[in-house]
């Protein structure tokens, strides 16, 4: 497996903002990096990608290196369907968590490492060192034209680079951007976090029948209760329309709990777990915005790709072979396929 100098550190480039919305993402334990919908309804297309492309031609002896690797999902799909995985090493900008690691035997954990955070432009590897480099949705987040030539630098001469690339007309994007545009009515003025931040000390002070009388003579509050309810209404239309509403209901729900439990646990309580849900709803906004500014066209791969080749041509490296594909699932774009080959 490549070892990194005994001196080196995890280093990382993004913005610390950007990474730490992922680290706080990846300590949840999750695999993916569209947990809403992604392992439901992308999960048939691009497993089947893994198996043809990597789980059928890989062999124990060989070393996989995956390139934003997130909690794994990856090496999880080796080691659930290999009796002997290759050697794997995952490496991300972010701090990660991959809570499905105490599943595994004790000689499989032994077969997996994590190098994070850690900047993929500036590996601390040797050169030649990795058979297969690996990506689902990671690698574009290092910016390809300067990922590339560090990727193929570590990658043998008769090893294959088989990454999956946010594609900027795919479902995945649409979806991002539709939850994008949610997050924003749940969290910007006179929406639902705002309204039931309003609400918090009314809802506190409900819990005696006199109290409550008076709250509902209260005109203030009768017109801020109507606006939270007009919200709920918009909140369900927008649910009946979208193809990612999950958002929106875990939302809804959330803050239905957080009021009702102000009664019983004051209006600070609550207002403090409606910013602790603010900071969430933030945390996904930021990751959704960074999905959609890494997606890819055609053209921009390509360009990546050309510089590489360029490069190779001008005899810095070995010839190389691609192919460039997008990835559907029923009549759905889901992504670009880069399966890259050194010329032997």
């Amino acid at each position: 497996m490549p070892q990194p100098p005994a001196s080196a550190q995890p280093t990382v480039k993004l913005a610390s903002s950007e990474a730490e919305a992922w680290s706080r993402y990846w300590d949840k334990g999750l695999l993916h990096a569209c947990a809403s919908s992604f392992a439901d309804n992308h999960g048939g297309a691009i497993a089947s990608f893994w198996r043809e492309q990597l789980l059928k031609h890989s062999k124990p002896e060989q070393q996989v290196i995956d390139f934003g690797c997130g909690n794994g999902p990856i090496a999880m799909l080796l080691h659930d369907e290999l009796s002997e995985a290759p050697r794997y090493l995952g490496i991300d900008y972010a701090e990660l968590r991959p809570q499905w690691l105490a599943r595994l035997r004790s000689e499989q954990r032994a077969r997996i490492r994590f190098l994070a955070p850690q900047d993929f432009r500036h590996l601390p590897f040797e050169a030649d060192s990795a058979d297969w480099l690996v990506s689902q949705f990671g690698a574009e987040y290092g910016d390809l034209p300067l990922v590339l030539p560090e990727a193929l630098r570590v990658l043998k001469p008769s090893g294959t680079l088989l990454w999956l690339i946010h594609h900027e007309d795919s479902l995945i994007v649409g979806q991002a951007q539709e939850e994008s545009a949610h997050i924003d009515f749940l969290r910007g003025e006179g929406g639902l976090i705002d309204l039931a931040t309003a609400l918090t000390e009314p809802f506190a002070m409900a819990n005696r029948a006199r109290v409550v009388r008076q709250l509902n003579s209260n005109k203030q509050l009768i017109a801020l209760r109507d606006r939270y309810n007009l919200c709920l209404d918009n909140l369900a239309d927008r649910c009946g329309k979208s193809l990612v509403p999950d958002i929106l209901l875990d939302t809804r729900d959330w803050v239905s709990q957080i009021l009702q439990g102000s009664r019983s646990e004051g209006a600070k309580v609550a207002k403090t777990r409606l910013v602790e849900l603010d900071s969430l709803l933030a945390d996904s906004k930021e990751r959704l915005r960074q999905l959609c500014k890494v997606a890819q066209s055609e053209t921009s791969i390509r360009s990546a790709l050309a510089s590489v080749t360029s490069a190779a041509s001008a005899g810095t490296a070995g010839a190389l072979n691609f192919e460039l594909k997008p990835l559907h699932e029923a009549n759905a774009t889901l992504a670009w396929t880069l399966k890259l080959a050194k010329s032997n």
